[in-house]
């Protein structure tokens, strides 16, 4: 009976354990239930919001209203209908609807703040800071909800770790105005998602997985406030975004501190950001696609602007910058630059007004680092306002510090096309642009072709020269092979032609390129060769009584710079040739020296006149003068034979003599029938000329 017992007494315990745990847990169980309806009955609603509201109510004397206030059945906390005001009774903030998943045993461990997923809606916010002294209008709430404790302690503060999990923000309008930053803004967020993975405020360092900004319009305004020298350097984020997606957002950003002004409508932007560190400034992008936006830009320029002084030292060429990228897409977008409050027009290029609209560009391997920058251009086109529309481009570009080399250079302006290869290589970047000279270059132009009626766009006068609308009538084609330093290039080969008739080449050197008053040629061998159709175009021979040559060749040799220059020339025609060796300078003083050399040139059917013989000829002439009003100069011709109605006249010499610009031309000829002499006084007044024959 004993053994029976405490075999019985033994299995009763043993059942009445899990009796037990099964009633506290159905304890627990409906004591959370009981406790979830409380929270989300009226009654429990009223009591706990009532409660909290008269508690920041009380401690900060202003209006508080909440609408609900509980916890989800998927353990999130809810707040509905939350309004707040400051202490004026304006609105600090309004939200509708509030959802957090909050790592509760974290937070309560102390080893995180923050959410795990957040989704919120509907906020109305005004932040407003007028002075350092009064602060946020916020911070009455956070002065009166933080807990005095006048025991002095000694703790290690550990950083924050902030937990941001999901966040979800819909319907935002952020009025954020801060006097002391010189800050006014105006933030209205459609949707803002962000898939956060790392959240490090002491080291401002943020990842996200993905971050999408929707239907947003954003408006920032940067006044001037006062620098203060005691002020500590920021610390500055960094940030890696492995998908990043903007669509209909709107961005209005005024700095009265730079006069810059941009105006941003992005209608589809993706890309992804590996880093952007703005502390190192390195900034690395995978994918950049933007489409159908729009960017403007104004600027103005600041008066009395300090100027760099000569002795100064010269900051870095290359930027303390690392920035790569490996593909761009943009598509049908528009840029506008503006500066000065300049107006663009049709039909006129203006450099301060730019407009590019219908702008396409694919590019890849961007990259800007260590002293090396280098692109690739696929595609790229636009339309400018003026009338200059970008067809095709694709180039390939590499730079170092000592080389810079352009590859596969295409490009289609309007009806004006260039292909064209080159290669500078230079002691350093500084010295390019100091001592441009010393750069040894490699020019390799196998196509060009030039539209010249497009430079109206650049020039509207030249609408009203005569000759340059005749010239413009045809294209300008051609090609140039060039080499040597920029202080000595040699031209290997120039070659053009405008139409089909008249064609261009030369050979030589150009000297001191980069510098302008020192700039110096040598072209020991050129030809030009035309029609008499083409020529027709410039002169109009019914005017002027005279039927030119069906076909001209020049040929010879030039050289001098852009005050003085040297030639012989040889002029071959259907008519007759000429040489001319002469020399005509354009500085302070007017100069010139030039033998003429005509032979068997045919008069008659230059001037249309049977009567008229083939005339050969030499002149010798040379002066000098400040203008051609008060020229000193003196000529001699030989007219060594001429036939007039079949009569010869030969060693026919006429000389002039001019002194301040007032002489005479005399000429005395005597054969078996002729005897004549010609004594003419001449001035050389453009206005109003005067001769008298004696």
């Amino acid at each position: 009976m004993s053994n029976n017992k405490k075999e019985h007494t033994h299995k009763n315990r043993t059942y009445r354990i899990p009796k037990v745990i099964g009633k506290i847990t159905l304890g627990i169980i409906l004591f959370l239930l009981l406790l979830i309806l409380f929270v989300r009955s009226p009654w429990g609603q009223d009591i706990i919001v009532t409660n909290i509201v008269s508690y920041i109510s009380n401690k900060t004397n202003t209006k508080v209203a909440v609408d609900k206030l509980f916890v989800t059945f998927g353990g999130n906390i809810q707040l509905d209908g939350l309004y707040l005001e400051d202490t004026k009774g304006d609105t600090l903030i309004y939200s509708k609807s509030l959802e957090a998943n909050i790592p509760l045993w974290s937070v309560i461990t102390g080893k995180a703040i923050g959410v795990d997923a957040l989704y919120w809606e509907g906020v109305k916010a005004n932040i407003v800071r007028k002075d350092s002294i009064n602060g946020y209008n916020f911070n009455f709430l956070i002065d009166a909800l933080a807990t005095t404790d006048t025991t002095t302690t000694t703790t290690n503060t550990n950083p924050l770790n902030l937990v941001l999990g999901d966040l979800n923000l819909n319907n935002f309008d952020i009025v954020f105005n801060d006097a002391v930053a010189g800050i006014n803004s105006h933030f209205k967020i459609g949707k803002l998602h962000a898939d956060m993975e790392t959240t490090n405020v002491e080291h401002m360092v943020f990842k996200a997985s993905n971050l999408e900004l929707l239907h947003s319009n954003i408006k920032y305004t940067q006044n001037p406030v006062p620098e203060n020298p005691n002020a500590a350097a920021p610390l500055l984020p960094a940030f890696t975004v492995d998908n990043l997606s903007i669509k209909e957002v709107y961005a209005n950003y005024k700095s009265y501190i730079d006069n810059i002004t941009a105006t941003i409508d992005l209608q589809e932007l993706h890309t992804k950001i590996p880093n952007a560190n703005l502390a190192t400034n390195t900034f690395n992008f995978g994918v950049f696609n933007l489409k159908e936006s729009s960017v403007i830009i104004q600027t103005e320029t600041k008066e009395n602007a300090p100027q760099t002084l000569k002795n100064s030292p010269q900051p870095s060429v290359w930027p303390n910058v690392v920035f790569t990228m490996d593909d761009i897409a943009l598509q049908d977008t528009n840029f506008s630059y503006f500066t000065n409050g300049a107006i663009e027009k049709k039909d006129v290029f203006n450099p301060n007004a730019l407009v590019f609209n219908n702008l396409n560009l694919v590019a890849n391997n961007i990259k800007l680092k260590d002293k090396a920058a280098n692109i690739t251009i696929e595609k790229g086109t636009f339309k400018e306002t003026s009338g200059i529309n970008l067809n095709a481009l694709q180039l390939s570009l590499s730079a170092t510090d000592s080389n810079l080399k352009i590859t596969d250079f295409k490009t289609a302006l309007n009806t004006n096309v260039l292909h064209a290869g080159l290669e500078l290589s230079y002691p350093n970047l500084s010295a390019l642009m100091q001592t441009p000279q010393k750069t040894k270059v490699n020019l390799s132009v196998p196509l060009f072709k030039l539209a010249l009626q497009d430079l109206f766009l650049v020039q509207p006068q030249l609408k009203n020269n005569t000759y340059f609308k005749t010239l413009s009538k045809k294209s300008l084609e051609g090609r140039i092979i060039a080499n040597g330093f920029l202080s000595d290039i040699n031209i290997k080969d120039v070659t053009a032609h405008w139409g089909d008739a008249t064609q261009i080449s030369a050979k030589g050197n150009i000297l001191n390129a980069t510098q302008q008053d020192s700039l110096q040629f040598n072209f020991p061998k050129f030809l030009v060769s035309t029609t008499q159709n083409d020529i027709s175009k410039f002169i109009n021979e019914k005017h002027l009584g005279v039927n030119l040559p069906k076909n001209i060749e020049v040929s010879g040799t030039i050289n001098g710079n852009i005050n003085a220059v040297t030639t012989t020339t040889t002029i071959s025609t259907s008519q007759g040739n000429a040489t001319i060796n002469g020399y005509f300078k354009n500085e302070d003083t007017l100069a010139f020296k030039t033998d003429i050399a005509i032979e068997n040139y045919k008069l008659n059917q230059l001037l249309k006149n049977e009567q008229l013989g083939a005339v050969s000829l030499t002149l010798q002439a040379n002066g000098k003068g400040k203008t051609i009003n008060n020229l000193d100069a003196n000529f001699k011709t030989n007219i060594s034979s001429f036939k007039y109605n079949n009569y010869a006249i030969k060693d026919l010499a006429i000389t002039g003599d001019i002194k301040n610009g007032r002489g005479s031309i005399t000429s005395n000829y005597k054969d078996y029938n002729l005897n004549i002499g010609l004594h003419a006084k001449t001035i050389l007044d453009t206005v109003a000329p005067e001769a008298k024959l004696h």
